[in-house]
């Protein structure tokens, strides 16, 4: 039915937004995704390096839900992820506990009390439940932008970005700017926006 059809065609719609770069098979077994960890060339490697070395941040299923990774071959557990970091960098699970704790000794976790920083976080990106939601001195601020997926704000400027993810840049824009040149009035603001959109859109054009 066009019901059951739809999943399947949302994946190839993916599938062919990826143009000519789009290889004609992927390969989704756990050894080539170790393979692929272990490539130095391969830009999944720095950011679970991170995760093995400093802070874990590992997206896990319960067991028993409707999450889609709660069985092998693709559990998406603690011990898959420890399991990573053994076979694609030699590091065995207690060295990566051993490492959480002393990053968050060393950020204060939570608790972190660092000035001059603005966390902004998604209201539908799961990774907020690791970040700081309320400040812990007159120094920081944070933001919960409605309905944004992960950095969302980041993303190149567009002619349908929702209206909660262009407040958050405008929000972002004029607290990084009184922290670094002072007060900005709305005007500075918008102009910086402007340019910061040319300059995005001169980007996309040479590339």
């Amino acid at each position: 039915s066009d019901k059951q059809d739809a999943p399947r065609q949302s994946l190839l719609t993916l599938f062919q937004s990826l143009g000519p770069q789009a290889p004609q098979c992927y390969d989704i077994s756990w050894s080539e995704m170790i393979k692929s960890m272990q490539d130095i060339h391969s830009q999944d490697r720095s950011w679970i390096w991170q995760t093995c070395t400093e802070f874990g941040f590992y997206q896990t299923c319960d067991p028993n839900t409707y999450c889609p990774f709660t069985s092998f071959p693709h559990a998406s557990d603690l011990d898959s992820y420890l399991d990573i970091c053994k076979q694609a960098y030699g590091i065995e699970g207690y060295d990566v506990a051993n490492a959480v704790i002393e990053s968050n000794q060393f950020y204060s976790g939570w608790n972190c009390n660092a000035t001059n920083v603005f966390f902004v976080n998604g209201g539908v990106d799961p990774w907020h439940a690791a970040s700081v939601l309320f400040p812990n001195n007159k120094e920081q601020k944070t933001l919960m932008v409605k309905g944004a997926s992960h950095h969302a704000w980041t993303h190149p400027l567009t002619g349908h970005d929702q209206e909660s993810v262009t407040e958050a840049r405008k929000d972002i824009e004029e607290i990084v700017a009184n922290w670094v040149v002072g007060p900005a009035t709305k005007e500075d603001v918008e102009r910086r926006m402007r340019r910061g959109g040319r300059r995005l859109g001169r980007r996309r054009t040479r590339g």
